[in-house]
């Protein structure tokens, strides 16, 4: 059919008739590469069949559940050639291991279409089932966070425990197949913000030879669930006795393990034992906090009568939504580090909708804000400050980008006792106006153009430092961070003792 196009005037727009007809592109033809990608989420399709398809590639194979198969066919329309898609029984997907007949054709796929190298990114009670699978076909793994998500893990020791028994068993399965490249999506490590900032630490460390001292995390997604959501929410769910540890809350204990591993440059002060006070707020809190009468004011009795289901029906078993921790790193009887971290979903959102939107990962009202703050003694402070006001998808944000309350909002700040180190008393990097014109169009954040490197150092097989060995003590403390909660919910005091070594990182 024919077009009409606009031709502005000073006053008016006149149409204009254009008598060429309107023909569709056609497809481009992608580059199969000999990759399976397990899950196609939210997750997955933001970041990789994103960053897949701008470089012109092309996964030979998905595996999705049964009951996404009209979803996924009609996402793959968008990729020529399309990838095989091989679908799995819902009543299977939280197995720890492939049923027989799964692994058996799902392994005679893999052969036929080549495939060397997996992306895992499904929900994370099926990553333990593809990781072992693929490490015993010696297929290269990436897999996002978390290792594992054991079931009722706020509230019983043996799942809490089970974090860590999971994290040796694909250590061990690794071992045994020393081939396989496994890789672990964290971002945070391949930040361009916290790269320079370790950089920065270690030479300090290195100089002056005084520890990390103080680590102080704070970190909001700004995830506001409505009552009745958290009876059937799926994408980061709190209904299986699990919540934000085993969401966003993993990159910061990451980060947290991450820094503090530069204070082993220091052989007679590097912590051998961490003791840990964890507490959270679950989903039967913040009903107490924000009631009825409160969403009746928000968004009308219409509204809440919709919403009482929510009230009524019982969270007692469901997942934390927020995480408050203060954790002491000690070297025998001597503190070296302490850490503050506080990991929130309940805090400041930009959701005023009580219905769900088509577009529930970065579309519901989800901004962040992200603060750490890190002590070298009496010496050096780095501050790190991030904080957004509008949704990623809010592209009318009339604050700019680089500024406080913009999309990439990153600043640095550094503190020096000039006296003694050098240096000037204080110094702020603006990371998003230092990037400045390299950043495209296309660039999708400081956040998700890291998980863009960890993804293709993946796939060209180049070091990414996140290899799963290097995860080792960020799955010991979350499985004390929720021995803890469940020890918390039982009546005694939420505390617990770990060995923290840092050798073989």
């Amino acid at each position: 059919c024919d077009t009409v196009r606009m031709q502005l005037t000073e006053n008016k727009a006149i149409p204009k008739i254009c008598l060429t007809p309107l023909r569709a592109k056609p497809k481009q033809s992608l580059k199969v590469l000999p990759l399976v990608v397990v899950g196609v989420g939210p997750h997955a399709k933001r970041i990789y069949f994103h960053f897949l398809k701008q470089r012109g590639l092309v996964p030979a194979v998905v595996v999705e559940l049964e009951s996404k198969r009209q979803l996924v066919d009609e996402y793959l329309e968008g990729f020529l050639p399309r990838p095989t898609l091989f679908l799995v029984a819902d009543s299977l997907k939280d197995r720890q291991i492939l049923s027989k007949r799964n692994a058996s054709e799902l392994a005679q796929l893999l052969k036929a279409r080549k495939v060397r190298q997996a992306i895992i990114s499904t929900e994370p009670k099926a990553h333990m089932a593809y990781a072992t699978f693929f490490i015993e076909q010696g297929i290269d793994v990436l897999m996002d966070k978390p290792i594992s998500a054991p079931v009722n893990s706020a509230y019983s020791l043996e799942s809490a425990n089970q974090t860590s028994k999971d994290f040796k068993r694909l250590e061990n399965s690794c071992r045994q197949h020393p081939g396989v490249n496994f890789v672990v999506q964290a971002q945070r490590r391949f930040h361009p913000g916290y790269l320079f900032i370790r950089d920065y630490l270690s030479r300090t460390i290195d100089r002056l030879g005084v520890p990390i001292t103080y680590i102080d995390i704070y970190h909001c997604d700004g995830t506001w669930n409505m009552p009745t959501e958290f009876f059937h929410r799926e994408n980061h769910p709190y209904r299986y006795g699990y919540g934000k540890l085993l969401h966003s809350g993993y990159h910061f204990i990451d980060l947290f393990c991450w820094l503090v591993l530069l204070n082993r440059q220091l052989e007679n002060k590097a912590p051998d034992r961490a003791e840990i006070f964890h507490t959270a707020t679950f989903p039967e809190d913040l009903q107490a906090q924000l009631g009825e009468r409160e969403y009746g004011r928000l968004f009308g009795k219409q509204v809440v009568s919709q919403l009482s289901a929510g009230f009524e029906k019982g969270v007692g078993s469901y997942g934390e939504v927020d995480s408050s921790s203060v954790i002491q790193l000690k070297r025998g009887s001597k503190i070296i580090t302490t850490g503050s971290l506080n990991l929130l979903q309940s805090g400041f959102s930009r959701r005023a909708w009580p219905t769900l939107p088509e577009d529930t990962y970065k579309g519901n009202g989800r901004v962040r804000h992200e603060r750490v703050n890190i002590q070298v003694g009496p010496l050096l402070n780095i501050q790190v400050h991030s904080y957004q006001s509008s949704e990623i998808r809010d592209t009318s944000n009339p604050i700019a980008s680089s500024e406080v309350g913009g999309l990439e909002h990153f600043e640095i700040y550094i503190f020096r006792n000039s006296a003694l180190i050098g240096g000037l008393p204080f110094q702020k990097f603006d990371l998003t106006s230092q990037q400045g014109k390299s950043l495209s169009r296309k660039y999708l954040g400081h956040n998700e153009g890291a998980r863009e490197t960890v993804m293709i150092n993946f796939l060209k097989r180049k070091e990414t430092g996140s290899g799963l060995a290097s995860h080792k003590l960020t799955n010991e403390l979350i499985s004390a961070y929720y021995s803890c909660l469940a020890k918390g919910r039982s009546g005694k005091p939420p505390l617990a003792s770990t060995p923290f070594k840092l050798d073989g990182l």
